[in-house]
This record gives structure tokens, sequence and C-alpha cells, in this order.
């Protein structure tokens, strides 16, 4: 039985210190309803299936010293959270959506507990994430993720870890397109209830003696879901091309990380 060398223990270590910020940041991976042990034995594996594929006959110059060491753990730990953070804005761009929509159909003060970051969204925000969740898992786009996180050694090595002046760039265009996705799945209901709120203020002037408050507020919850509910196979084939660009911007975030 051969004995590990200190460098293949040190490398070991950075491979890990970057695959276990996936379980922290990452969209779904980072759930707090997975146990802290589950996620440090995935990662734990998932590191020695890439320690063993990509590092064991390779031959990597590691600056010894724990300064140096733990310098090189942090650089780890930015790229993965890096990647896990560009992740999550799909996410996020779907729960904003929903909040944009779920104020005009009345469910603006109608908050729930998100399993996944334990803060406080829509109801409609909270359904559309259990979907996206589905669509996530159903389209396999979880191996995406590791896919990005696999290639990202091949990207950034270890020890050529930098940061150049387009992160701004890139950084800005994730961030516009969360806002640009998030427009694109609200607008169809958004124009629906629109439409209806004409229509209900027309009903109001044509005839005051009847109140519109009292059955306005279910008939746009009702027109709304049936919009949800219509617009349901667009949105699937729009996750699935917002899965591909997930995986497109988390490339470009770690290829201005060099």
């Amino acid at each position: 039985m051969g004995v590990i060398s200190l460098d293949s223990f040190v490398v070991f270590l950075l491979v890990f210190a970057r695959i276990s910020m996936l379980f922290v940041a990452a969209p779904l991976l980072s759930s707090r309803n997975i146990p802290v042990f589950v996620k440090i034995g995935a990662s734990f594996f998932l590191s020695m299936v890439v320690f063993f594929a990509m590092f064991r006959k390779i031959s990597i110059n590691v600056p010894m010293g724990l300064m140096n060491i733990l310098m090189l753990v942090g650089e780890q730990v930015l790229i993965g959270i890096a990647v896990g953070f560009v992740a999550m804005l799909i996410f996020n761009s779907v729960s904003l959506a929903a909040s944009f929509y779920g104020f005009q159909m009345g469910f603006g003060i109608v908050n729930v507990i998100d399993p996944m970051s334990q803060g406080r969204v829509p109801i409609t925000g909270q359904f559309k994430t259990l979907v996206v969740i589905l669509l996530f898992l159903a389209t396999d786009a979880h191996y995406l993720l590791i896919m990005a996180l696999v290639n990202s050694f091949k990207l950034v090595p270890l020890t050529g870890f930098g940061i150049n002046t387009s992160v701004l760039d890139v950084v800005v265009k994730a961030f516009s397109g969360m806002f640009f996705t998030a427009v694109q799945i609200s607008i169809p209901i958004i124009a629906v209830l629109l439409m209806i709120d004409i229509g209900l203020g027309i009903i109001a002037k044509t005839m005051p003696q009847l109140n519109v408050f009292i059955f306005g507020f279910p008939v746009k919850i009702m027109v709304g879901m049936l919009t949800m509910i219509v617009i349901m196979p667009v949105l699937v084939s729009m996750m699935e091309g917002m899965f591909q660009m997930m995986y497109n911007s988390m490339i470009a975030v770690i290829g201005v990380m060099k």
C-alpha cells in the first residue's frame, strides 16, 4: 500500500475546498434540508473521483507553508462560491418573476418560508421554485453544475487563480440576465392581469353600484392561476434554455479567474 505524499494531500485538500463550496452556494445542493454530514460525504466522494481522475498522475508544484496553503484554499473557496452563486441566480430570477405577478394577483402579503433559503417568499414564488426544482432534476441540469466545476480545474489550475478586469462585465451580465429572465417569465401573466384591471375599471365606471373589490380579487387570482397553467409548457422549454445559459455563465465566470 503506497503512502500518500504531502503534495498529494495538499492537492486533494484544494480540490475538496473547491468542490465542497458547491454544497454551500449552489441551488438545491445547498438546501438546509440536506444534512450537513450528507453534504460533507458527497463533496468528499466527488473530490476523490476528481482527484484520482485528474490529479493522481499529474505533478503539481504546490507552494508549501501554512500561509501559502491557506491562501490557495481561500482561492478555491472563492471559485466554488462563484460557480454556485451564478447558478443560484437562475432560481432567484424565477422567484423574482413570481413576486412580480404575485403582487398583481393579490398575494403581496401572503408569504411562506422557502425551505431552500429559509427566508420568506411570496406563495407564487414558492410554487414556481418547486416547479423549477423538479425541472432542474428532470432535465439532469444538476449535472451541469458538476460539469462546470470539473471543467473549472481545466480552466483555472489549482495554483493559477487570478481576477482580470472583465470580471465586472461578467457579474453585470449575470445580474442583467437574471432580471431579463424574470421579466420574460412574468410578462404574460402581468399582461393578462393588466387587461383584467382595465376590464374591472370599465365595469366600475359603467356600473357604479357594483363593488368590483368584492369579486375583483377572486377573479384576478383565478385568471392568474389559469394563465400560469396555460404557459407552463412554454416555461418548461424556457427553463431548459435557462439551464444551458446557467452553464455558460458559470464557465464565463470561471474564465475571468485565471
